[in-house]
């Protein structure tokens, strides 16, 4: 049996970061992995700083094509049966890579993916704040149209067989100028067929600095989760207006809080009104839409309240209780309304 783990790192321009990328990936405790570093075309000496400095790993250079193309190049000289995939700016803890592993070797062949849970480090590596405690595993897809748990493209694990049975990450969304949301879309299509396991512990470091898509592209971000919704649609999934609504609803709420967070009150008005406009009646339940809506009206740049720099131990374990509470709730509310399996796979799916 093939152990290898490949990880694949898209890299563009991403010199000042990928450094700290690859050393987390050769501390995993974890053998054997592969490491394969996919430069995107970069203009920064980006290939360069791998070659000279990290002469063990796998390195494909290629022009500018997105991430999406990146990631897909690394796919086809992977070795690995497990694939994973960490942007050139993020880290994995040691027993990442060990852990994500041992979920997806303890499971069925039914489960393709893992994930793991994720902290935020800022452009020094400081910690800043943590993801979506989520517990949701098994079968995910209704609730991962509505909220995107996994958090990030670094957080997975992937088994090698949904790949040839879903396909690769979509290159036509940069194309079209709707980047920002392939994983998601990818993610999507194993849910559709296969079911999901969850690492309940912060083993992923994700970035966030000012110049990422998130913040420096909203419109770009939005055509790109349209698109993801309305393909879905044209494979024949039928999507309930219920999970429609509230993926609108989250999705927008998060964009308008990033936008806010960095000082772009103007973006981040437009995104509250698209998840208004988008979102009723599912944004009104939403504590984060109050609150962004609050600090864009006091012109409140950074985290506040109790994502402040000061927050207290107790506030953040508060915090991070509520949001897997209301996560759970999401989940078994789209579970009773209209299932977890897309109603094409029960149509047409041999059993």
């Amino acid at each position: 049996m093939n152990r290898t783990i490949s990880i694949v790192v898209p890299a563009y321009n991403a010199a000042e970061f990928i450094g700290d990328t690859i050393d987390s990936l050769q501390r995993q405790t974890y053998r054997p992995i592969e490491i394969i570093v996919v430069d995107d075309g970069s203009t920064d000496g980006t290939a360069a700083f791998v070659r000279d400095n990290f002469p063990d790993v796998n390195l494909i250079e290629q022009r500018n094509q997105g991430a999406a193309a990146a990631r897909n190049a690394g796919i086809a000289v992977a070795t690995g049966e497990l694939i994973g995939f960490v942007d050139a700016d993020d880290r994995w803890l040691p027993d990442a890579a060990a852990r994500l592993e041992a979920a997806l070797r303890q499971s069925p062949e039914s489960v393709a993916l893992a994930y793991a849970w994720s902290t935020f480090i800022d452009d020094r590596g400081r910690p800043i704040g943590s993801g979506l405690p989520s517990f949701i595993a098994g079968d995910v897809w209704a609730t991962l149209v509505a909220v995107n748990f996994l958090g990030n493209a670094s957080a997975t694990l992937v088994r090698r067989p949904a790949f040839e049975r879903v396909g690769l990450f979509d290159t036509s969304l940069k194309t079209q100028d709707a980047s920002g949301c392939d994983d998601w879309d990818l993610y999507l299509r194993i849910a559709e067929r296969f079911q999901f396991a969850v690492v309940p512990e912060y083993l992923i470091e994700y970035r966030k600095i000012p110049g990422s898509m998130t913040v420096g592209n909203p419109d770009s971000m939005s055509r790109s989760h349209a698109m993801v919704l309305r393909r879905m649609t044209e494979r024949g999934v039928h999507l309930p207006w219920l999970v429609r609504r509230m993926s609108h609803a989250i999705f927008y709420t998060y964009l308008a809080s990033e936008c806010r967070r960095h000082g772009r009150f103007r973006e981040s008005q437009s995104c509250l009104a698209k998840a208004v406009w988008r979102g009723m009646p599912w944004i009104c339940l939403l504590p984060s839409f109050y609150t962004c809506i609050a600090n864009v009206l006091l012109r409140r740049k950074g985290d506040s309240g109790a994502a402040s720099s000061v927050r207290t131990a107790d506030s953040v374990g508060a915090n991070r209780r509520f949001d897997a509470v209301l996560l759970r709730g999401v989940h078994r509310v789209l579970s009773k309304a209209c299932g977890q399996i897309p109603r094409q796979m029960v149509v047409s799916d041999p059993p």
